[in-house]
C-alpha cells in the first residue's frame, strides 16, 4: 500500500521535470528533481535509492552548468546520504566523492550557508566512522565541534525556524516562473535573486546531533539515520 502513492507521485513529477527542462525553467527543474530524490530516499528501497542518486546527479550536473553552486552543494550532500544507505567498497568511494564535491564551493559567499556547512561536517564524521579511520574521525570531530560552536553565535541560523534558503542565479525567464505566488517553494530574495526554500533542522536540533558522535560507542548507522532526516521530514 505504501508504495502506490509514491508511484503515483513519481509520474507527475517526471512529467513536470521534462516540461520544465523543455522550457529551460531550471529553478523548477531543481525543485522537482530534489523532491523526487527526497521521496525516493524516504522509501528505503534499493531501486528508489538508485532513482534518488540519478536525480541528484542530474541536479549537480545542471547546477554546475548554470553556475548555481549552492544547489550543487545541496544535491551533493543529499547524494552522500543516499550513498550512505548502500553497502560495498564503491559506496564508500561515492560517499567520499560526494562530500568532496560539497566542499568545492563552500568558500563562495553564496554557499556560506551555515546549515549546509554544518551538514557537511556531520557527514564527514559519519564517513570517517564508517571507514573506521580513527585518526580522520578525531580530526573531523574537532572540525565539526568548532564549526557548530561558532554557528551557535550565528544569527542567520534560526533556533526556531526549519526553513533554509538556497540561492539560485536569476535568469531572463525568472520573472515568468518565480513570483510572490511561488514564495513557499521559489521566492525572490532581498538582493533580487531567486531562492529555493527547503526544510532543515533548526540550530538547536542540529547541535544536538553533533553531540552524538562524542559517545565512543556510537556507530555510523546511528549517525546516518540521524542525518538522514535532512530534507526527508
Amino acid at each position: 500500500m505504501s508504495r502506490k502513492p509514491k508511484r503515483k507521485l513519481s509520474v507527475p513529477l517526471l512529467r513536470n521535470i521534462a516540461d520544465n527542462l523543455r522550457y529551460q525553467h531550471y529553478p523548477w527543474v531543481y525543485v522537482f528533481r530534489l523532491l523526487r530524490a527526497s521521496h525516493s530516499l524516504d522509501s528505503g528501497t534499493a531501486t528508489e535509492n538508485h532513482a534518488a542518486i540519478h536525480n541528484l546527479t542530474a541536479v549537480t550536473d545542471l547546477a554546475e552548468r548554470q553556475g548555481d553552486h549552492a544547489i550543487h552543494l545541496t544535491a551533493s550532500l543529499m547524494k552522500a546520504i543516499a550513498h550512505m544507505k548502500r553497502t560495498g567498497p564503491e559506496a564508500m568511494q561515492n560517499i567520499q566523492a560526494s562530500i568532496a564535491a560539497a566542499w568545492t564551493y563552500q568558500t563562495e559567499a553564496s554557499c556560506n550557508i551555515p546549515q549546509l556547512v554544518g551538514l557537511t561536517h556531520i557527514l564527514a564524521v559519519a564517513c570517517s566512522i564508517r571507514e573506521g579511520n580513527s585518526k580522520a574521525m578525531v580530526a573531523d570531530l574537532k572540525n565539526m565541534q568548532l564549526m557548530m560552536d561558532t554557528a551557535l553565535k550565528d544569527p542567520t541560523w534560526s533556533t526556531i525556524s526549519d526553513v533554509i534558503v538556497i540561492p539560485i542565479k536569476r535568469t531572463p525567464k525568472s520573472s515568468q516562473i518565480v513570483s510572490s505566488d511561488t514564495r513557499m517553494v521559489l521566492g525572490i530574495g532581498e538582493d533580487g535573486g531567486d531562492n529555493l526554500m527547503m526544510c532543515f533542522l533548526n540550530k538547536k536540533d542540529t547541535y544536538s546531533i553533533t553531540l552524538v558522535p562524542r559517545i565512543k560507542s556510537v556507530n555510523c548507522v546511528i549517525l546516518t539515520y540521524l542525518v538522514g532526516i535532512f530534507f526527508l521530514a
